[in-house]
């Protein structure tokens, strides 16, 4: 049973990458920066922004419900959340919108980065998609601290897209500038981690959910 799942989903990855590669060969800007058996990470360039943007692509073998259920489990985000050294709930607006506190790790010897970002989701299990959103703001919710360096720019944004009962698809676009003195090469190494990693470890959490 195992063995046919493990082919089907090594079929369904072949499919998505060959379809990831179309879009790239069709005009689109991504370009493959990283690549593993099971994640994919794209970059490109965007207009008028010194980063580059970053979207990282998996299957994860669990349903959309497990998925939804890590994502509203804000208080467990640090456990999976690349380069997470805190993450805190600042206000619940409603079921679908939170407001909370990021602490980022960054390389010694540069400062970690805090943000406070806006997360709104949703899930539409009929059509087996959800989306999350998260988006930094500047509302006074968290004051500066002169031990951080905070973010002003970021977003992400997951898609999760229903392909089997147990079997979803995953994307995380990243677009964020960090606020790092370091040459652009050693930025680009630092963000193609991000996406790659949270997938990474979403996909361990989904694992052990199931369990």
């Amino acid at each position: 049973m195992a063995h046919g799942m493990n082919r089907r989903i090594m079929a369904l990855a072949a499919t998505v990458m060959m379809f990831a590669s179309t879009l790239v060969m069709a005009g689109e800007s991504w370009e493959v920066v990283k690549k593993s058996q099971e994640i994919t990470v794209f970059s490109r360039p965007l207009p008028g922004f010194s980063v580059n943007q970053f979207r990282g692509e998996c299957l994860i073998p669990a349903p959309l419900d497990v998925l939804e259920r890590i994502m509203r489990d804000f208080e467990n985000y640090r456990d999976w959340f690349a380069m997470s050294r805190k993450v805190k709930v600042v206000r619940e607006i409603n079921a679908d919108e939170t407001i909370l506190y990021y602490v980022i790790a960054s390389p010694w010897p540069v400062a970690d980065r805090d943000v406070t970002v806006r997360l709104t989701m949703n899930f539409d299990h009929t059509r087996g998609r959800g989306e999350v959103l998260l988006k930094s703001i500047d509302l006074g919710y968290a004051p500066e601290k002169s031990s951080y360096v905070r973010i002003r720019d970021m977003e992400g944004y997951f898609v999760f897209n229903r392909l089997e009962p147990s079997l979803t698809r995953v994307s995380l676009t990243m677009k964020v500038d960090p606020l790092i003195d370091l040459s652009r090469s050693v930025i680009d190494g630092i963000l193609t981690g991000y996406p790659f990693n949270t997938l990474k470890n979403l996909k361990s959490r989904a694992s052990a959910e199931r369990k």
